[in-house]
């Protein structure tokens, strides 16, 4: 270890099952090198984390105060499965599966299926990433000023806890985790005067139910959510609310057994449009294709490793823990690329065809579509929206 360059492994200033917090003094820290180490979580009945989030789903908000001034957040788990779904398939082997909870895909010799490889969760000490949720931190280099951490746990274990034999986890208890951070001891690197930097606002639109049978229904949503703000990307994700209240349907309780409710569960004949000032962004011609859909958000975000055809409903799913699964599509992301400032409220026209209800109750349920947007902003000693 270089004698510039100092590692620390701190506890937390105040820690419970619901909230942890740490204060640092001012100091050079070096703020990409922050991360949460040795975390334990203990459920209350053997589980498994999410494959789509593992560890990284524990944590429903984080909070970074600079100075005493809130300076970004992360309150927006919708986007987690995406960004985590970004590594490499090599190093989720070598490093994702065993530090951060996340469950590896690995041939079944004796099916010829694919399957995950899911360790119990209090299998290892698990290990987060805090730049995967606060993008200031990439981009800030150095802080020496005062920080305070607050993360708020998830309560809700269904979330991001997956039974273990059809038993459910309803409780957690976490052990007091560390933070690990660098300090460099060289005058050259500075805490930049202002920093430009992303952050993750999300807003859930409802699509009411079908009652009929195979029948399409457009839906018209506004949100004002994003009004104000420089919008880099939107993220769309569709979940039926069944899955998101955690009491999932017949036809979906398979999927939400070994996922739980982050993920982006396709529709049939899904049809999108986003409008901003009255101007629409996309020709609706060919967007209800699954894999025009999963392009455009490749197109937008960058690639992504999810298991083949989990855009859409297999009638044969690739994954041994989905076989048998009615409907078994958890990846249909989608996503457009604004990059301009929103004046007005974005407007949403999606339609959809519901299939026979009795037999598939959740492509007719109602919709909760997650529109997460990359929204710029500016830090200078106070939070700017760009």
């Amino acid at each position: 270890m270089s004698s510039l360059v100092t590692s620390h492994y701190d506890k937390p200033s105040s820690h419970s099952s619901t909230q942890t917090v740490w204060r640092l003094p001012a100091r050079r820290i070096y703020a990409p090198s922050m991360k949460i180490l040795d975390l334990k979580i203990n459920p209350n009945t053997p589980a498994y984390f999410s494959p789509l989030v593992g560890a990284y789903g524990c944590i429903k908000r984080i909070q970074l105060r600079i100075n005493g001034v809130e300076a970004d957040l992360f309150y927006a788990n919708e986007m987690l499965p995406y960004l985590l779904c970004q590594t490499e398939n090599e190093l989720q082997k070598g490093l994702n599966g065993p530090i951060f909870g996340q469950a590896v895909v690995v041939y079944d010799q004796a099916t010829k299926l694919l399957k995950y490889d899911r360790p119990l969760v209090d299998a290892n000490l698990q290990s987060l990433n805090l730049t995967v949720y606060l993008n200031l931190l990439k981009n800030i280099g150095v802080i020496e000023e005062p920080i305070e951490l607050i993360i708020t746990w998830h309560t809700n274990v269904a979330n991001y806890l997956c039974p273990v034999n059809g038993v459910a986890p309803t409780t957690v208890a976490i052990d007091p985790p560390y933070l690990s951070y660098e300090t460099i001891h060289d005058d050259k690197f500075k805490q930049p005067a202002s920093v430009v930097y992303n952050q993750f606002i999300t807003d859930n639109w409802l699509v009411p139910a079908i009652s009929a049978d195979n029948t399409t229904v457009q839906t018209e949503v506004r949100s004002n959510a994003f009004n104000g703000k420089l919008m880099g990307r939107l993220m769309l994700s569709t979940v039926p609310q069944s899955i998101q209240t955690n009491a999932p349907a017949v036809d979906v309780s398979g999927i939400y057994n070994v996922f739980g409710p982050l993920m982006s569960f396709p529709q049939k004949n899904a049809r999108w449009n986003i409008a901003s000032d009255g101007i629409q962004r996309l020709t609706m011609r060919g967007v209800q294709n699954e894999s025009t859909n999963l392009s455009i958000a490749v197109d937008a975000f960058g690639h992504s490793n999810f298991v083949s055809t989990s855009h859409y409903h297999s009638k044969q799913s690739p994954l041994l823990d989905l076989s048998g699964a009615p409907l078994n599509g958890f990846a249909a992301y989608s996503a457009l690329e604004l990059n301009e400032k929103i004046y007005k409220e974005l407007q949403l026209s999606y339609s959809r065809m519901s299939d026979t209800n009795a037999t598939f109750p959740s492509l007719a349920s109602a919709l909760v579509i997650g529109a997460t947007g990359e929204v710029k902003c500016l830090w200078n000693g106070t939070k700017n929206y760009l």
